[in-house]
């Protein structure tokens, strides 16, 4: 069982003696002790806790303000606290009724006393022990909050999250904490620009609703010096921010198929690479001025052009990975690409062969990036189809041209549909 960690904050030496014993002894308890108010505000600015015990009379800010400053807070808000009172204490409880205290203990206290009241009173306080958390899966249902983030982090996080989950950007920390509070997402990618709402408090305040499936990610710039523990946030994303970067945070609580989907998404520097080696093939091939990218073909468009497919197998996800050119330009990178065989002649089934050999290029370089980051992938033979994809059910449909010539163009896309 897991020990509760109990702010103990009361002037009285006696008083702080005979809980400290109930609460070690029976609850196994670890015990953070205060004498004054002022004491308690910085431990719980210190370090995080499960419930915290006042007494009303203490010196130098009392327990009605220490108690007022934490419901006022938005960090400390929901933190269940227990309050101890004294005979002159009555008009002082009146008071603390409407600040949402979760028990009220009355001096004098004896050890049945305790046992009958406050311990089973910090147990059903306590959260649950929970399970091994599961992986984040990334769907349109996953909620992932982005709040104080900015410039080249807040870039690369969009482009590779936006297309996958349900996205929600808070420019303010604050604003984002009240936004996480509310909203409950299964992510959260926060930044450190904020001096007094550091990701530290943030984070605590986030485990105090008992959201323990909720997975957060700091975002540290260079200039960052609020520090943060390991109990405090999952995982950290570093300045200089790359695509890398932001795998490796992601990588401890997402699924390889699911971290397979930002690999192979649109602003997957694996992707370009791949797109760009098919283009530079392309462009030595072709005799044109340039080859450069244009806008995406429709399907009508290249109708009467060669399309093929190779899959690539990740887990239980199937991935096709297509090409599709314009005949005029298939004959021609077949020629000039020295592809024929045997023949002066370049046929239609020597250019769709030529076509292959892209598609299963770009399905090489890509399965290379998957086993970079440990996920297992495969490529499997490419097939012509007669369509711009294969039929069947698809998800995360991609579209890029990647080289033109005149009116001729090849464009090569990616699709993704669940192995039924």
């Amino acid at each position: 069982m897991i020990a509760p960690r109990i702010l103990l904050a009361d002037a009285d030496a006696e008083v702080r003696h005979v809980l400290r014993r109930v609460l070690t002894h029976d609850l196994g308890a670890a015990i953070t002790e205060a004498l004054d108010g002022a004491s308690a505000l910085e431990s719980l600015e210190r370090q995080p806790f499960d419930v915290a015990i006042i007494g009303l009379r203490l010196p130098v800010i009392d327990g009605v303000e220490v108690l007022e400053a934490i419901r006022q807070s938005a960090v400390f808000a929901t933190l269940p606290v227990v309050v101890v009172t004294g005979p002159a204490d009555e008009r002082s409880v009146h008071r603390i009724r409407a600040l949402a205290i979760d028990g009220l203990l009355a001096k004098p206290l004896s050890l049945p006393l305790l046992r009958a009241r406050l311990v089973p009173l910090i147990q059903s306080l306590r959260p649950p022990v929970e399970a091994e958390p599961q992986p984040t899966p990334l769907h349109v249902t996953t909620r992932v909050l982005a709040t104080g983030i900015h410039g080249a982090a807040l870039e690369l996080l969009t482009a590779a999250l936006e297309p996958l989950v349900t996205f929600r950007l808070v420019a303010s920390v604050p604003a984002g904490l009240r936004d996480a509070l509310a909203w409950h997402p299964h992510i959260i990618a926060v930044g450190t620009a904020d001096l007094l709402l550091t990701p530290t408090l943030f984070a605590r305040a986030v485990r105090r609703e008992r959201r323990s499936d909720t997975r957060i990610i700091v975002c540290e710039t260079a200039e960052a010096t609020a520090e943060t523990t390991p109990a405090d946030v999952d995982t950290r994303w570093t300045e200089p921010f790359t695509h890398d970067g932001l795998l490796n945070a992601l990588a401890p609580f997402v699924t390889p198929p699911d971290l397979a989907r930002i690999i192979l998404g649109p602003a997957s520097p694996a992707v370009a690479a791949a797109l760009e080696w098919m283009r530079l093939e392309i462009a030595s091939a072709v005799p044109a001025p340039a080859v450069t990218a244009v806008p995406p073909p429709s399907a009508q468009a290249l109708v009467h052009g060669v399309a093929v497919t190779t899959r690539l197998v990740v887990d239980h996800q199937v991935w096709h990975v297509g090409i599709t050119g314009a005949r005029v330009m298939a004959l021609e990178y077949a020629a000039i690409g020295g592809k024929k065989r045997h023949s002066d002649r370049v046929s239609d089934d020597v250019a769709v062969s030529a076509i292959h050999d892209l598609a299963l290029g770009i399905a090489t370089r890509l399965v290379d990036a998957l086993r970079a980051r440990g996920i297992e992938a495969r490529h499997e033979e490419a097939t012509s189809v007669s369509g711009v994809l294969p039929s069947g059910r698809r998800s995360d449909v991609h579209w890029w041209v990647v080289g033109k010539t005149g009116d001729v163009q090849c464009a090569g896309h990616i699709a993704a549909a669940v192995a039924g």
